[in-house]
């Protein structure tokens, strides 16, 4: 069977959609969507806490942060796998994750921080 393709207008308006939502982003060891309870995915630590997220439309298929994302408290031995947006500060649902190149080790624990425009959600049609 041939693939089949997904109009541009019809993920513009999904993204649309997507930037009204109030959203969070956090830290997860591994992608939520693949396990019973995403929430296991994410990282511990006492400090951690979700970056609240401010998107800003680079195109008509791609969302960008607008706002730096920082995460502080990360716990030694902390490993990052990718960011998940979800639907609460606390607890909610993933909406969306965005996978790193490559896992993110620190050993030490430490803090991540991402300017405005490094994380970004959309589609390659």
């Amino acid at each position: 069977m041939r693939s089949g393709r997904i109009a541009p207008a019809v993920i513009g308006t999904w993204l649309d959609d997507l930037s009204r939502r109030d959203m969070w982003i956090g830290l997860s060891t591994a992608d939520p969507f693949t396990v019973d309870d995403p929430i296991t995915t994410e990282i511990p630590g006492a400090a951690y806490r979700r970056a609240r997220v401010v998107w800003q439309r680079a195109s008509v298929l791609l969302l960008r942060n607008g706002n730096v994302l920082q995460w502080t408290g990360l716990l030694p031995g902390t490993q990052v796998a990718c960011l998940v947006g979800w639907s609460a500060a606390f607890n909610g649902d993933p909406l969306v994750t965005m996978p790193l190149p490559e896992l993110r080790h620190f050993p030490a624990g430490g803090a991540i921080k991402l300017g405005a425009g490094e994380v970004y959600v959309g589609a390659d049609v």
